[in-house]
């Protein structure tokens, strides 16, 4: 994700980094954010990236979030609730600012 972050900080976009979902979550409780994007899997869990959705919309948090994957199956879709996936730097920056562009206008 570091060439991603870097684009993003390049165009003047923060960046706030977290590396579990707890973190996550209470950044997002504290903060007014307007895209995640979210490894699937994470600390040897292979659907923690489900998981943490699930308690994203359990605690009333809806925003988009873009999941990034090692090896992505198109023929899977995209998840419930999710706004994208993706495995591809090009595709996950389309969506990033697809989301944001729905968000700010």
């Amino acid at each position: 994700m570091s060439n991603v972050i870097e684009l993003l900080r390049d165009l003047g976009t923060d960046v706030i980094i977290e590396t579990s979902s707890e973190g996550a979550l209470r950044a997002l409780s504290n903060g007014a954010y307007h895209v995640v994007i979210s490894d699937m899997e994470r600390d040897a869990v292979p659907d923690e990236g489900i998981k943490f959705l699930k308690r994203m919309r359990d605690q009333g948090i809806v925003i988009p979030v873009i999941f990034t994957v090692g090896r992505f199956n198109p023929a899977l879709g995209v998840p419930a609730f999710a706004f994208g996936i993706t495995n591809r730097v090009d595709e996950c920056l389309n969506l990033v600012f697809d989301a944001l562009e729905r968000a700010l206008g």
